[in-house]
């Protein structure tokens, strides 16, 4: 975890809980979210000192997320297509729009 902009880092216990991390984005200096293998995604409001777990079940393996404002967000899913946010990472859903690409990065 870092405050000053990653010129200093210190360890988060919380990250024991988040294997196998794929991608990882920040939003402003408090808003981050993190997606990984089968399915997992926790964001933080206050810059990683705690998280949230927001994982979607039946989701494969999540490789790449970006957003474009605090609220709206995507993150891709290899083979079955890219999931969306309009709330910050509290909840997801397929986006239909762009079903039928297959994209590893966003």
């Amino acid at each position: 975890m870092t405050q000053d902009g990653g010129l200093k880092w210190s360890s988060n216990n919380n990250w024991q809980k988040m294997e196998n991390i794929m991608s990882i984005y920040a939003y402003d200096s408090l808003n981050v979210c993190i997606v990984g293998a089968n399915g997992k995604i926790f964001t933080s409001s206050d810059a990683g000192k705690h998280w949230e777990k927001r994982s979607k079940n039946n989701i494969g393996n999540l490789t790449s997320i970006s957003f474009v404002d605090e609220f709206y967000g995507w993150a891709t899913v290899p083979g079955e297509g890219v999931i969306k946010t309009i709330n910050g990472g509290e909840d997801w859903s397929f986006d239909t729009t762009g079903a039928h690409l297959n994209l590893s990065k966003v």
